[in-house]
């Protein structure tokens, strides 16, 4: 099953994510899961990785009822 939330669940808030060779943009590696736990590795602004961790169920319910 495909889904596309209609807003962003993840996008560039901080400087290091907003300024540098690809300004404004942050774009997934790879992912962990740790029991409930997502581990999200990213790179920002074409300069820097970093790595985003949320709950798996949190974010799964906030998309089944359109919130994230």
């Amino acid at each position: 099953m495909l889904f596309r939330s209609k807003e962003p669940i993840f996008e560039p808030e901080e400087e290091y994510e907003l300024y540098g060779h690809v300004p404004n943009v942050v774009f997934s590696c790879g992912m962990v899961r740790i029991e409930d736990k997502l581990l999200v590795y990213y790179g920002g602004a074409d300069t820097v990785v970093g790595v985003a961790s949320c709950s798996l169920g949190k974010l799964v319910q906030g998309l089944k009822n359109d919130e994230v």
